[in-house]
């Protein structure tokens, strides 16, 4: 009897020895990979404020980085991408060490209501440490993430409102003068500046013509400044005045409709209107006095015919040189130079320079007042193969090397997309006969 119960003994203290050890053997294994995301704020979100989205990966005793953050597009906001390298990260998780780093989004959105950034799927890269160092891709997922944005009240008939902490308007007249002649111009320049906004998000400005004056305006200038993770941007319209009939006129002042952050209201920055009188051209100027003598008038009218000449080729000069100058600017903003700026990058090579010029041109050519967007132009204009170029080329401005990066595929896919939308602007004309010149091999 006591022989069996220390056989029990010994089989009970086996159990635990190897129950104990199946328990270890079983326990939960710490993930390779950690994603996050989260929105900063994640709550208190006006229509129109920058609004942080971030992503984290993190690789298990290694680093974890990811390779091309994808093109993210979420239904009621403008996605701008920052131009970083992404923020080391480094952490004790579960007592094990992860290393790697975090990328960042702007977003601002466009509407109130709830605002959902989907499940995005990344292709990461992982370092692993040690003497036997080495590198391995995987894809991964990001939980979806949804915040809530606010209209500001007063602000439901502003389009495209700004909310920003800080916001600077500043106007320039080239000449600065109230007074002009037919034929003369005059440069109007505008340069806005706000914290925390992008210079994409900006209102773009809308100039009328008169009976007394046309208007040329001008593409606008966009840059976006990061400082310390700071972010100002700043956009620069500007337009030029030419006057073509005497009398008096106002060119109408410039409203900007902005919420402020910090004190929680609704501001209007005004740039003022400008009187200008326009006055009659040197050729209708002057006359001969009705009490002159016989002599006085034959005289008058001598000197009269003398310098007519001189007269008429000083107004057709001033009238010439402004109407030239108008045309050269014409040119010079059109869609076409534009979109030969973009081809001529294309065939460079460089993926960057490309990139710039091609959003450059759709900036151009965007009449509805906003920025413009590369991918809503794709997807109306363009067909499948070509939605593979444009997003190769993202591709390549993003990684850091893309010596390989060639944009003849992408100039035949634009020189089809280009003729669509020629199409839609002029449907009484054959797009065909608008586009003699848009052989890739000839323009």
């Amino acid at each position: 009897m006591l022989g069996r119960c220390k056989h029990i003994g010994t089989i009970f203290i086996l159990l635990i020895v190897f129950g104990s050890a199946g328990t270890g053997a079983f326990a939960e294994e710490p993930e390779t990979v950690i994603i996050r995301a989260s929105i900063v704020p994640a709550d208190g979100v006006w229509v129109g404020q920058r609004v942080l989205y971030q992503v984290d990966v993190l690789g298990l005793n290694g680093w974890a980085k990811i390779q091309r953050m994808p093109d993210v597009q979420i239904s009621g906001a403008i996605v701008v991408a920052i131009q970083s390298q992404g923020v080391r990260l480094n952490e004790t998780i579960g007592g094990e060490a992860y290393t790697g780093q975090r990328y960042q989004l702007s977003l601002f959105p466009q509407r109130s209501g709830l605002i959902t950034i989907p499940p995005i799927s990344l292709d990461i890269e992982i370092s692993q440490w040690g003497s036997q160092s080495k590198k391995r891709a995987i894809e991964g997922t990001t939980p979806s993430v949804e915040f809530m944005a606010q209209r500001p009240p007063g602000s439901e008939k502003v389009p495209w409102l700004i909310s920003t902490a800080q916001l600077t308007a500043e106007q320039r007249w080239d000449p600065d003068v109230d007074k002009v002649a037919v034929g003369e111009a005059v440069k109007r320049t505008v340069e806005l500046s706000a914290e925390d906004i992008s210079a994409m998000v900006f209102t773009p400005i809308s100039f009328v013509g008169s009976d007394k004056f046309d208007v040329y305006p001008r593409a606008p200038e966009v840059e976006d400044r990061y400082n310390r993770g700071t972010l100002t941007g700043q956009r620069t319209e500007s337009v030029t005045y030419l006057f073509k009939k005497a009398g008096s006129v106002e060119l109408p002042a410039i409203t900007i409709t902005w919420w402020d952050l910090q004190n929680n209201k609704l501001r209007e920055t005004v740039l003022p209107a400008r009187s200008i009188d326009i006055r009659p051209s040197a050729a209708g100027d002057g006359g001969i006095s009705a009490t002159a003598t016989p002599e006085e008038k034959f005289e008058s009218w001598i000197a009269l015919l003398l310098t007519l000449p001189v007269v008429l080729a000083v107004l057709f000069r001033n009238r010439l040189r402004a109407q030239w100058t108008a045309w050269q600017r014409k040119r010079r903003d059109s869609e076409h130079r534009y979109y030969r700026q973009f081809v001529k990058a294309a065939r460079s090579g460089h993926a960057a320079k490309t990139f710039n010029a091609l959003m450059r041109w759709l900036d151009r050519i965007e009449t509805h007042g906003r920025s413009a967007q590369l991918d809503q132009f794709i997807s109306t204009y363009a067909d499948a193969r070509t939605a593979e170029e444009a997003d190769r080329l993202c591709r390549a401005v993003a990684a850091e090397d893309s010596p390989h990066w060639q944009g003849r595929d992408l100039i035949k896919g634009f020189v089809r997309a280009r003729r669509n939308w020629i199409a839609q602007q002029h449907p009484s004309e054959r797009s065909d006969r608008l586009l003699p010149s848009l052989n890739p091999g000839h323009d």
